[in-house]
Formats: structure tokens, sequence, C-alpha cells
């Protein structure tokens, strides 16, 4: 098994893939722009020093042209376990820090986790968080989605990248089992056979199924009369 990083601009570099990104007219990419509030520094500290930009704004406001509308992000992998990794702030103002995603895992309409936190003053960033992923999924094409703006509060989305598990060939076992983590999500409950870990995983990292292990152990004793 092996991990494969699909950065935000560049896409999947095995098949060209490239994250869909929607409404169009809400999303920049965030290095190098000028009109974006959200500054993270050093932009090297980015995967492949790239990141997407984009903000839900409630319609009683007037910041973007798409006043109101969900933020989605999306890509399709084929494996057993993806992770989305985002740069994270939590100030309050340039940029609102509020952050406000649900993913959703291929055709389901049920939330597979929620991530969410409050700004608290800090206007520092933090790169490479993994803010969902999803484990021991049964081998094959997936889809991972991440919507912004369910609470209905202005959010701020920087996408950095999206890192899934596939096989490389080396015949590895592939579990049927699923598991799903966000963080911070006081009001979700994850649908069955999810679980919730409330825990960061660092970008990248394979999360495999626990497969139970019995040791047996032989002794052999010799007595030697003396």
């Amino acid at each position: 098994m092996i991990n494969v990083t699909i950065d935000d601009a560049f896409g999947d570099p095995t098949n060209g893939r490239q994250i869909q990104y929607f409404p169009s007219t809400a999303w920049q990419r965030g290095d190098g722009c000028q009109p974006c509030t959200a500054k993270p520094s050093p932009e090297s500290d980015a995967w492949l020093g790239t990141w997407h930009d984009a903000t839900f704004n409630p319609n009683d406001t007037a910041t973007n042209s798409a006043l109101g509308q969900i933020i989605v992000a999306s890509a399709q992998f084929t494996g057993t376990a993806v992770y989305v990794n985002c740069i994270l702030t939590r100030s309050f103002t340039s940029p609102d820090g509020n952050t406000d995603m649900t993913f959703y895992l291929d055709d389901n309409d049920n939330p597979a986790n929620v991530f969410q936190k409050t700004p608290n003053g800090d206007p520092s960033y933090q790169f490479g968080v993994t803010v969902f992923s999803a484990t021991n999924l049964p081998f094959g094409e997936h889809t991972v989605r991440l919507e912004a703006g369910h609470a209905g509060q202005k959010a701020l989305v920087l996408l950095d990248s999206i890192t899934y598990t596939t096989d490389d060939g080396s015949g590895g076992s592939v579990s049927s089992s699923s598991s799903a983590t966000g963080v911070e999500s006081s009001s979700f409950t994850p649908a069955p056979s999810q679980t919730s870990l409330g825990s960061n995983l660092d970008a990248g990292l394979f999360v495999g199924p626990t497969v139970p292990t019995s040791i047996l152990i032989i002794g052999l004793i010799m007595v030697v009369g003396l």
C-alpha cells in the first residue's frame, strides 16, 4: 500500500485528476493571492507551496458573488483510505478564522463527519492539519466531498491537499470495514460503523485495519539429572 497526495492546484500525480471546486467564483488559488485576506506564511510550508482559498458568506453579507452558496471541493480516488489536509487559523478578522466543514463519502447523503473550530484571536497559521480521515474503506473508486457553511455562519476554507492510500501491487490485504474521524463536532453523531476519534491525523499517515493477533508460545523444558 502507498499514499498518493492530490495537490489542490496540480492534482493527482499518478493520473492527472484534479480537485473540483464549486461554485468556481468562490474559490481562488491562495498562494500569491492579492485580494485574499488569508496570508499563510511561509507559503513553502504548504504542500507544494499551494492552497485554495474560499469563504462561505451568509446571504446578509456582501463580500463575494456566491452569497449563501455552500462551498464545495470534491475529489475522486481509488484506494482504501483518504485524508483531507487544510491550513487553519483562528483569527477574529482578516481573515475570519471560523471553520465549519462537513464531509461526505461516495453517494451517501449522510455526513461522514464534521470539523468545526471557532476563532479565538490567534492569527497564526497551522499547516498540514488533517481535518478529516476515513480508513479501512473497501478497495475501489471513491469520492470525498468537503462542504463549508452548513452552520449558516461565515466560514473559511484553506484546502491544501487530499491524500489517499492505494494498492501499489504488493498484494496487501484489504479490509471491508470503515471508520471516519473529525474534530470538535459537538453536535454531530457519526453514522453507524463510523467512529469519531476527536483528534487530528498527520497528512499522509496510513491508518490500517486493526487485526487481532494470537501469539502462540511453545516452551520446551529439558530436565537434566545431576
